[in-house]
């Protein structure tokens, strides 16, 4: 018999999230994050749905990240996010059914972006799965929209993804790219995968960007975490 479920929204200092658990859970809990300049929540809201029926207690916090011409508000929506991804890791932490030592992040897009740089500063984070981004993907979104000056640049390249998974961390990293990708060039995903240290696996999909809606690659995801987060099979 499928677990029930329960959905609700909790308020955090800095946002708000969706918090989707299962009344009988299996310890482990994760982060879904779209990351986008809108509230993404209800994208994942199916992934987050299976996953606890699966036993998972998914947290799915409402992260709005953009670039802006001037560098102070652009730091601001990438620190923003960050202290909202530990706010909702405090969350998890704190919910009687979880482990707060099994703790997971899969982020998708930006989502992906925003996980690698809060792998570098929260140890908290036992397994992280990050699709569909890479090395200089940031820098060229901002050269292309902004075309900002080379000081900006040298800002920006601090939070690129390569240099945050460049930094030791103990949690495994599953990397998921998509063959037909129309927003992140292949060099981009292979530099990632490149700069990225151990524990790490990367793998390639028959999709486009949507890597978070590919079978294969939802697959392959629970097994990561599953593997990672020590969830029981039954």
């Amino acid at each position: 018999m499928l677990p029930e479920i329960t959905v609700s929204e909790r308020r955090l200092a800095d946002s708000v999230v969706t918090l989707v658990a299962p009344t009988r859970a299996n310890g482990a809990a994760v982060i879904l994050a779209h990351g986008g300049t809108d509230d993404g929540r209800r994208i994942f809201q199916p992934a987050a749905v299976e996953l606890a029926r699966a036993g998972y207690t998914v947290a799915l916090p409402a992260t709005r990240m953009a670039l802006h011409r001037d560098w102070a508000l652009t730091q601001n929506s990438i620190s923003r996010a960050t202290r909202v991804h530990r706010q909702a890791l405090d969350l998890l932490a704190g919910q009687p059914l979880v482990d707060p030592i099994r703790l997971g992040f899969y982020g998708h897009s930006v989502g992906a972006l925003q996980g690698a740089i809060l792998l570098r500063e929260e140890p908290r984070v036992r397994a992280a799965v990050l699709a569909a981004f890479g090395t200089g993907s940031l820098r060229r979104f901002a050269v292309e929209d902004l075309a900002p000056c080379s000081g900006y640049l040298d800002e920006l390249d601090r939070y690129d993804p390569g240099v945050s998974l460049g930094c030791p961390h103990r949690a495994p990293v599953l990397l998921q790219f998509g063959e037909h990708d129309d927003s992140i060039r292949r060099d981009e995903a292979a530099a990632l995968s490149a700069a990225a240290v151990p524990p790490v696996i990367t793998r390639w999909y028959d999709c486009g960007h949507g890597v978070d809606a590919d079978t294969a690659a939802t697959r392959d995801r629970k097994t990561f975490f599953d593997t990672f987060l020590e969830v029981r099979a039954g």
